[in-house]
């Protein structure tokens, strides 16, 4: 008989298993092109099983990206040189954005799918992505702290919303992390504007 801890750690080594397997596959093939029962069967479950613990493939998707968001906040921790304090104000934003740039473009192919896909997924993940996306904004919060903006959250709303304009340059152009910036700095310089 398998105990409660036992079926616990089979679901979470289940879960596990297949993030990673649904991030690869819908790498190489895309999101459309891949199904539960591909992936059911790569894990050796019934798509049934996959389903009752919350892993239809737009949550997999949405876990993928989650994933892929937690990855790139330790990428971004681990580059202090993507925030300088003595730059001024629109040079220090313009930096930490190339570094956001440069791993979005690497991994464009699941940033696609992400902005593509994501309103199939549960909205139970809106919360953790938004949490994220405050994390990724949180070198830009500590500069317009810096030079003493006020009511910070509207402008980081702003800027990641900004931010995602000049990555749309990125997907429709294959455009360079610095051609995006080309393309949104007139605007940021708007923003930044006291």
């Amino acid at each position: 008989m398998t105990t409660g801890e036992e079926r616990l750690a089979r679901w979470a080594a289940l879960r596990k298993a297949a993030i990673a397997l649904a991030k690869t596959r819908f790498s190489e093939r895309g999101f459309e092109a891949v199904s539960l029962q591909e992936l059911a069967t790569e894990l050796a479950v019934a798509p049934a099983a996959m389903l009752r613990q919350g892993l239809s493939k737009p949550d997999l998707l949405a876990e993928t990206i989650i994933a892929l968001n937690d990855q790139q906040i330790a990428w971004l921790a681990s580059r202090p040189e993507a925030t300088d304090e003595s730059l001024p104000l629109q040079d220090a934003v313009e930096r930490y954005l190339r570094r956001v740039y440069e791993f979005d473009i690497e991994h464009i192919t699941l940033r696609r799918m992400g902005a593509a896909f994501g309103w199939l997924w549960a909205p139970k993940y809106e919360p953790r992505i938004w949490e994220q996306i405050l994390a990724l904004t949180t070198p830009i919060n500590g500069i317009l702290e810096r030079e003493g903006f006020q009511d910070r959250e509207p402008m980081i709303k702003a800027l990641w919303s900004l931010y995602y304009t000049g990555f749309r340059h990125a997907v429709m152009h294959r455009a360079s992390g610095e051609a995006c910036l080309a393309e949104i700095r007139p605007a940021l310089q708007l923003i930044l504007r006291r």
